[in-house]
């Protein structure tokens, strides 16, 4: 079974999609599982960008990457669907 001690022995198997235009704004330990995740749609960003994190003052200040509730659920909805 998975633990934090041993997860660096399980690897996620999926072919990469094209990058987001913000992926320098993407942290490096999060890189992998968001293109997996992209990979299998359950994430799809939007305008190509991903918005994992407010860089800007205006963006904090309009609460740009905060996922609602309802995206959390599509979120969750596509986890179990797609990858079964």
């Amino acid at each position: 079974g998975w633990t934090i001690a041993n997860d660096g022995e399980f690897v996620l198997k999926y072919t990469k999609p094209a990058p987001f235009s913000d992926d320098a704004n993407i942290s490096g330990w999060a890189k992998d599982s968001v293109y997996f995740m992209a990979a299998n749609k359950i994430i799809q960003g939007s305008e190509g960008k991903f918005m994992p994190k407010a860089v800007t003052d205006a963006e904090k200040a309009i609460g740009y990457a905060q996922a609602t509730r309802e995206q959390a659920l599509i979120i969750a909805t596509r986890m179990v669907e797609n990858l079964k």
